[in-house]
């Protein structure tokens, strides 16, 4: 935690599960350099909520807080002010009901910009599972309909696709979920319409920290899109080669290298979609009328949801 604050200066940080309480949970967030923290207290061995934060770069006042959730109105200089739910979903089912009503009740209370961040517990396709038992659609489709019930956008993300890795059992496949997100209702995600989340390696977690940058820098906008288009042409060039190579015979060092650089790939796509996004959505300022707050809205809702990066059959590695 200390390295990666370090690393990336965060204005504030949210931990999830520390299993710590009392005194020596006071002494750590202080070892942290913190000035602020809202604690939602560990039970037993399971839980707990963590919001640090420095009041020179962010005002923080709590709205409400429960063992599933914190809800905060944040301000950032001269910023608008908007609402934030750090989220912890339990991972027992009918306990996780619990926060998806707290979610109807409170979207129903405040018209807000809104964004909420942090473990859901839940995926919400099939294609966010690797290993495993089989996928329970109907359950996946119930997390999607609290999601859209309450008018909330899954703002995506670059790198990794899952964010946590399960353990691994003998004679099975570890398992991999995309248990971590980011979502927001339509005027935070118009008003912060620069933000982008991005998924972090894992060090000592079992979950992979996200990072969620509010505001765009233009120079390295710039710079990463010239970066990001010359190891996307890399990467074609290699794929090709190998796949023509592959064409005159069976090398399985060759199929992993194809399977590591289309991870790769995808990985790189998802960058460049952010970065393409992101200065379509400077033409459309400047071009615009003021009549495209909706579709514009309508736009980002379904970004992601109808993109086709490939096409993929059953013999695909």
């Amino acid at each position: 935690m200390g390295t990666l604050n370090k690393k990336f200066r965060s204005d504030m940080v949210v931990l999830m599960e520390p299993r710590i309480s009392g005194s020596r949970a006071a002494s750590i967030i202080r070892s942290l350099g913190f000035e602020e923290p809202i604690v939602e207290e560990t039970v037993g061995f399971s839980g707990g909520i963590w919001v640090l934060w420095n009041n020179h770069s962010v005002s923080v006042n709590l709205v409400e807080k429960s063992s599933q959730f914190v809800m905060m109105q944040i301000s950032i200089h001269d910023r608008p002010h908007f609402l934030f739910m750090a989220i912890y979903a339990s991972p027992r089912i009918k306990k996780r009901l619990e926060l998806w009503e707290d979610l109807r009740r409170l979207q129903s209370v405040f018209n807000e910009p809104w964004l909420l961040a942090g473990d859901w517990n839940k995926i919400i396709s099939a294609g966010e599972k690797k290993g495993g038992a089989p996928v329970d659609i109907n359950r996946c489709k119930a997390f999607e309909s609290v999601l859209e019930e309450c008018n909330l956008i899954n703002l995506g993300g670059s790198g990794p696709i899952y964010t946590w890795k399960g353990p691994k059992f003998a004679h099975l496949d570890r398992v991999y979920k995309r248990l971590d997100r980011a979502v927001a209702n339509a005027q935070w995600r118009t008003t912060f319409d620069e933000a982008t989340v991005q998924v972090i390696p894992r060090t000592f977690s079992d979950h992979n920290p996200l990072l969620l940058s509010l505001w765009n820098d233009s120079k390295w906008n710039t710079n990463v899109f010239g970066i990001i288009s010359t190891k996307k042409s890399s990467i074609l060039r290699r794929l090709a080669g190998i796949q023509r190579a592959l064409e005159r015979g069976h090398n399985w060092h060759l199929e992993l290298l194809e399977r590591n650089l289309r991870t790769e790939l995808e990985s790189i796509l998802d960058m460049e979609e952010q970065l393409w996004y992101h200065k379509a959505r400077a033409i459309w300022i400047r071009d615009g009328d003021r009549n495209t707050k909706f579709y514009h809205t309508t736009a980002i809702t379904r970004r992601r949801r109808n993109s086709m990066r490939a096409l993929k059959n059953d013999a695909s590695i």
